[in-house]
């Protein structure tokens, strides 16, 4: 089976919302059990100042990443495709003057789907796990990791999903895509799993991922 990363088009042509202003550094928590990365219950109702002058897009660039923002378009055709591994929470956008934009309803997606990296295949090396905030030193720089690879059996079988030590990078399946560009969402883009850590490799064109030869009735 074939993953792919997916994030937002970060070139700033569309709005995009670089502040949290109703939480503090801390919104999200990882659980000291499952390493499930968890939405804390005080911070749902979460408030983002939006800048950026254009069309607001299906997927909103956010400064505080590991947010997910997609908009309620997206949420829906993710539902009705039967979308996998993910929760998700609605946001709520304001401007400079504090006043609530509502033309598009987002969505916080947390991401529930769970993998874990093939370490030795790719030659990596964990040198020391922090034992309060879980953050993870390797013998090797992120970039340096070169192709990656998933470890057998341990994909859950999700769409949306996240690999052990990077609960803030996502991946996806094939269906994803299929929905992202059957419903014209905007502002999304992909790339190939095996490439998660070569930070110059270029997005996937989806025009020519989804070209058609002549009579076939796919994608339709």
């Amino acid at each position: 089976m074939t993953y792919y990363t997916i994030g937002h088009d970060d070139n700033r042509r569309t709005p995009y919302a670089p502040t949290i202003l109703n939480t503090e550094d801390a919104f999200l928590s990882n659980c000291s059990k499952c390493g499930r990365t968890r939405f804390n219950d005080s911070n749902r109702d979460l408030i983002l100042l939006l800048e950026g002058k254009g069309k607001l897009p299906d997927f909103l660039s956010c400064g505080h990443y590991p947010l997910t923002l997609i908009s309620e378009r997206t949420l829906d055709a993710w539902r009705a495709a039967g979308i996998t591994g993910y929760e998700s929470f609605p946001v709520k956008l304001v401007n400079k003057q504090d006043e609530e934009i509502c033309d598009v309803q987002y969505h916080n997606i947390i991401i529930t789907g769970r993998a874990e990296l093939d370490y030795k295949k790719m030659g990596v090396k964990i040198k020391k796990i922090c034992s309060k905030c879980g953050a993870v030193e390797y013998n090797k720089e992120t970039w340096e990791f070169g192709e990656a690879f998933m470890k057998e059996n341990t994909y859950d079988g999700s769409d949306l999903f996240v690999t052990k030590y990077f609960e803030r990078a996502p991946i996806c399946t094939f269906k994803v895509l299929e929905i992202v560009y059957k419903n014209k969402l905007t502002n999304f883009a992909f790339g190939n799993f095996e490439e998660k850590f070569f930070y110059t490799a270029p997005d996937i064109n989806m025009k020519e991922l989804f070209k058609k030869p002549k009579g076939d009735s796919r994608l339709q």
